[in-house]
């Protein structure tokens, strides 16, 4: 199958799935779907997922002319990387943009959002992203299970109606006017929920006395990791 062919190649390249979904751009828990789950990947990301794993888009779906992994595994991760930036910036209606890193979110429980650090970071976007978008940098571990840990850069996307929000997709939620955490949105018998994916992190009402009124700042879009 896709799924086991991808999880072989990883693992000739001795790549763990975080360092794989660092690679093609995607938060880790896509490398999961993709490996047990039967999900495809788009056509965007199998191009990128062909690239960082060595083998034609041809091969990778089709399981023909397997590329010689005794090579590709002696590169680096900073060799990969480069490797996938250079087939992700050939990629028709794909850039590369910057956006500001504006502070720190909570994978966790909610902290205040001030911070001073304010950098532009590059990163490989489609074609009309928003300009408004923004990084904001993890601390915390209840996303654990799609893979988010302290550290990882977060690109959001404002542009979010929070009417027509999506249980599957991650937010960024402003709490107390400054207080700012990373979770799922899910309606449970009326009541909306703020959701991580660590067990050990209980769901927080989104209506909570304790943190006041919240209001979604936007979507999670791209995640980014650097290995130093």
């Amino acid at each position: 199958t896709l799924g086991a062919r991808i999880k072989r190649l990883r693992t000739a390249l001795n790549l763990r799935p975080a360092e794989l979904a660092r690679l093609v751009g995607v938060p880790p828990q896509y490398i999961d779907n993709w490996e047990n789950r039967g999900h495809r990947p788009s056509s965007r990301y199998g191009t990128l997922l062909s690239q960082a794993l060595g083998i034609t888009y041809e091969e990778l779906f089709t399981g023909r002319k397997p590329t010689n992994h005794d090579e590709l595994s002696k590169l680096t991760i900073t060799e990969l990387l480069q490797r996938a930036a250079q087939a992700t910036a050939a990629l028709p209606g794909y850039e590369v943009r910057r956006f500001p890193l504006l502070g720190e979110i909570a994978a966790g429980a909610p902290f205040e959002a001030e911070s001073n650090e304010s950098l532009p970071v590059a990163t490989h976007v489609p074609r009309g992203t928003p300009d408004n978008c923004y990084f904001l940098r993890v601390q915390g571990d209840s996303m654990l299970g799609d893979g988010i840990i302290s550290g990882d850069l977060v690109l959001i996307d404002p542009d979010t109606d929070p009417e027509h929000m999506n249980e599957q997709d991650i937010y960024a939620i402003l709490l107390n006017l400054n207080d700012v955490t990373l979770k799922r949105i899910r309606r449970v018998g009326g009541v909306m929920w703020m959701v991580g994916s660590n067990p050990k992190i209980a769901p927080i009402p989104l209506t909570d006395d304790r943190h006041g009124e919240a209001r979604v700042l936007g979507r999670l879009i791209k995640l980014e990791r650097y290995y130093h």
